[in-house]
């Protein structure tokens, strides 16, 4: 079940995630900035929505045998890697 619309401050951070659909659910937001994969945008899902959340849409994307993952699946790895440690690091 798609969870609530991105908040109207980050659609206008990052208009670009999906500019023909605005009004999509913040999955579809978060699951197309993991496609397009940039450390900026990725940061700020994980602080708004949470580093589990934004792991769990990229799982779903990874399951779909119709998205095309392996072309930026090192990227989204070293970014939800840098992440992580950034949690670790704030956390001790």
């Amino acid at each position: 079940m798609p969870q609530e619309t991105l908040p109207s401050t980050f659609l206008r951070k990052y208009p670009d995630l999906d500019w023909s659909n605005r009004k999509a659910s913040d999955d579809l937001h978060i699951r197309a900035a993991l496609t397009k994969p940039r450390f900026p945008v990725l940061l700020d899902i994980a602080l708004e929505f949470g580093l589990e959340r934004l792991k769990g849409e990229r799982a779903i994307l990874v399951e779909d045998p119709g998205t095309d993952t392996a072309r930026v699946e090192k990227t989204v790895n070293r970014i939800l890697r840098n992440i992580s440690r950034g949690y670790e690091q704030a956390g001790a």
